[in-house]
């Protein structure tokens, strides 16, 4: 590995620490490098707050000059919330520039590194596939205005989910549990469902360390049947509900008089039509909703190819026996519009990732 890799990894890193809690941008990281020595580091915080390459550079004056920045992304070049970054990039005289991934937000795309080149800077676009990853679901966002779903289901060594009567089982570890965690936090929003709260109780927040985050979470509950008692109210950031239109009005009334919010989707045949879902959640500027839910709705999703990505935990040594199948129409069909990308041992269990083809 090179020093402009380590050095954008670097970057890749500190973006990493606001992933999920900037949108409706994107989290992004930059190093400020000047004869080896790194003079500054900075990240995106949130939308109105300074990009990274303002906060790489705010302490930084003449020593920036011929110096090189290493950032995530390809810098702005427009008036948003905030000034444009190649304004500032020129004004502290770097040599050079090296970016991640090409800004697909059109307002940008190519047309910062552009300025930056006119302008006698060195620009140089070293797109990592760890970057390629990271940025998916902006990328996807900003094509489709959909927000990219990530569906989560664990199993256990003989395919099973849940004990016969539905109570939940422990099938996980403590890595896979921590990988859920973190994705948990580096997702802008979690969508469960009314069964999945009628049988679990989850917290749905990010339990890492000895630190909780709450996270927005929204909920699918076609007939509004939430319960102020559930552990969410205590727990989540706020909680959002997506209900069928023929929810009872008055019952609408009442949710938001308690501080929640519905959002309506349509209905056919009394079942969510939940190809809406997606945009609903990109209206708001959501890149990536974290799923959990159980295996029937996890079925559903996946046939109807409304996940983009799938993370699957395989239990080597928890067996059920008497116990709910995962995959009651059979794994092949289930993810036939899914290719695998790897496998991933995490103590007991195995990770795997699959992607939509």
């Amino acid at each position: 590995m090179n020093e402009d890799h380590k050095l954008l990894l670097e970057a890749l890193n500190l973006a990493g620490q606001r992933k999920g809690h900037t949108h409706p941008n994107p989290a992004v990281g930059a190093v400020v490098v000047k004869d080896g020595k790194v003079l500054g580091r900075g990240f995106h915080w949130g939308a109105g707050s300074p990009h990274a390459e303002v906060e790489a550079l705010k302490n930084l004056e003449s020593e920036a000059t011929g110096a090189t920045l290493y950032v995530t992304l390809e810098p702005c070049c427009h008036f948003g919330k905030t000034p444009p970054c190649t304004g500032l990039l020129k004004e502290k005289k770097l040599k050079r520039v090296v970016y991640g991934l090409v800004d697909p937000n059109p307002i940008v795309a190519g047309k910062g590194a552009e300025i930056l080149r006119r302008s006698g800077i060195l620009v140089e676009h070293l797109p990592l596939p760890e970057l390629q990853t990271f940025y998916e679901s902006y990328v996807w966002w900003t094509q489709t205005r959909k927000t990219w779903l990530t569906g989560k289901l664990a199993v256990s060594r003989d395919g099973k989910v849940c004990s016969s009567d539905g109570s939940p089982i422990k099938i996980t570890g403590a890595l896979a549990d921590n990988l859920t965690h973190f994705r948990r936090s580096q997702a802008d929003v979690i969508l469960t469902s009314i069964a999945t709260l009628r049988a679990d109780n989850p917290r749905m927040d990010v339990r890492l360390g000895s630190h909780s985050i709450k996270k927005p979470v929204w909920v699918l509950d076609r007939e509004l049947s939430f319960s102020m008692d559930y552990q969410l109210m205590k727990t989540a950031q706020s909680v959002i509900l997506v209900h069928g239109k023929s929810a009872s009005e008055k019952r609408k009334r009442e949710l938001k008089n308690a501080g929640l919010e519905c959002v309506e989707l349509s209905e056919e045949s009394d079942q969510l039509v939940l190809t809406e879902l997606a945009y609903k959640l990109g209206e708001r500027g959501l890149h990536e909703a974290w799923c959990e839910f159980g295996p029937i709705l996890f079925s559903t999703f996946a046939r109807n190819k409304l996940f983009q990505e799938v993370v699957l935990y395989r239990s080597l040594q928890v067996e059920i026996q008497e116990g709910r199948e995962a995959f009651p129409l059979g794994k092949n069909q289930v993810l036939e519009s899914y290719r695998k990308t790897n496998d991933d041992k995490l103590g007991s269990d195995i990770k795997e990732r699959w992607v939509f083809k």
